[in-house]
């Protein structure tokens, strides 16, 4: 038996893959959809930008109606897209995910740059 027999799946009863909605939430408060985002990263990569930077992420499953959010944070702290501190260079960012209100919260703080939207979103990581 050769390890390339058995390649054909075709008769699994397989489901379909997942495919989420996604909106982005850039650093100036834009909101770009999948196709409006890849179209803005392809542009940044031919002409040698460096990209926006993605603080939060919304992501909606039409199949089941399931709604992820997902920010940008190190520890506990939030990214701040206005602040050139020390906590931008140096900690390790990553997405993760989060709640309904902290999510609203720091989106509201992304469009509106008001302090107070980030400290309360951070009470809430």
């Amino acid at each position: 038996m050769s390890r390339h027999e058995n390649d054909d799946v075709s008769h699994l009863d397989l489901p379909d893959p997942v495919e989420a909605d996604t909106l982005y939430y850039m650093n100036n408060g834009e909101i770009l959809d999948n196709d409006t985002f890849e179209e803005l990263m392809q542009i940044c990569k031919d002409n040698g930008r460096i990209p926006p930077v993605v603080c939060a992420k919304y992501l909606i499953n039409p199949q089941t109606g399931m709604h992820t959010f997902f920010v940008l944070c190190a520890g506990s702290n939030l990214y701040d897209p206005h602040n050139r501190g020390r906590l931008r260079v140096y900690n390790p960012w990553k997405m993760r995910k989060t709640t309904r209100t902290t999510f609203e919260l720091y989106a509201k703080f992304l469009r509106t740059n008001h302090k107070t939207f980030l400290f309360q979103a951070e009470r809430g990581m």
